[in-house]
């Protein structure tokens, strides 16, 4: 695929009860977790539509959220991280 096929991705969630560790899974599939509710990655083409199918079949609408932020190539973003760093098992540097 050229780089402009593929969408990075930022997903972060506020969900309730068993759901959680549903999301988690299902997230972890196609994401590396980065932050107990927080989500980072690269996916194809269609990829970002896949994730928020399977996530929004896991999730109550009117109790729980789900943001998606899609940085699409050509982008300029930058991460800062302070205070305490994720677990090294699954994060992308």
């Amino acid at each position: 695929m050229k780089q402009k096929d593929y969408i990075n991705l930022v997903v972060v969630y506020d969900i309730s009860g068993r759901k959680v560790t549903k999301a988690h899974k299902r997230l972890s599939e196609n994401l590396y977790w980065e932050q107990k509710s927080v989500f980072l990655g690269e996916t194809g083409k269609g990829g970002d539509r896949k994730i928020m199918t399977q996530i929004s079949a896991i999730i109550d609408a009117k109790e729980d959220s789900v943001i998606m932020y899609k940085l699409n190539y050509p982008w300029n973003a930058s991460v800062e991280r302070w205070g305490k760093k994720p677990p090294s098992k699954g994060i992308v540097e």
